[in-house]
């Protein structure tokens, strides 16, 4: 059935929607095909015909708080709204403690030795708040980071460009160099995610 619906109707339809994509006791494909629902109503693809439901990335948006979704779902569906919730999510959370300098390796510091010209490095300390701290990149993915990865990543990008070398990755094991021009908020975010 087409055309034009009373607001109310939709948004019982949304959060019954919502609530199959929360519906754990369902198959997987029921409610991953309620999660397209959700974004295809959040933003009708060009081509078909259809008025953005406004609400559909909010309901996103709490899918995404429940672990449900990926903050690129909520991009993928609307990318002016998605990037807003980004930002919102960025500055209502946490930062991650600072317990490793780039690259996913563990602090370290120049011993003053050499193992065939190249310096040897050994593990500082760790600090007390990075006890049990996964030093893997993929093993952290707070929100404070996921949600900067979006809003920081080009200047990034475009910082590692400008760097001379272009170099993003250590060589023997040692930390990425870091990249040259980053604003402070930026770098303070690369030191914590990166």
């Amino acid at each position: 059935m087409s055309g034009p619906r009373a607001s109310a109707e939709l948004d019982a339809f949304a959060d019954q929607v919502a609530a199959v994509v929360l519906d754990a006791t369902l198959p997987g494909d029921v409610r991953r095909n309620a999660k397209y629902v959700l974004m295809s109503a959040a933003s009708p693809k060009s081509g078909r015909e259809g008025t953005p439901y406004p609400r559909a990335v909010d309901l996103l948006a709490r899918l995404h708080e429940a672990g449900i979704v990926a903050l690129s779902t909520i991009m993928r569906a609307d990318s002016v709204r998605g990037l807003a919730y980004v930002r919102e999510l960025f500055e209502r959370s946490e930062r991650p403690p600072l317990c490793h300098r780039g690259g996913g390796y563990e602090p370290a510091q120049l011993s003053g030795a050499t193992n065939q010209g190249i310096p040897v490095r050994v593990p500082l300390p760790t600090p007390p708040e990075c006890e049990g701290y996964s030093f893997r990149l993929d093993a952290r993915p707070t929100p404070w980071c996921k949600a900067g990865g979006y809003l920081f990543g080009g200047i990034v990008a475009e910082a590692w460009e400008r760097t001379p070398g272009g170099k993003r990755y250590g060589g023997a094991g040692y930390p990425d160099p870091f990249p040259d021009g980053l604003p402070e908020h930026v770098a303070d975010w690369h030191r914590r995610c990166r």
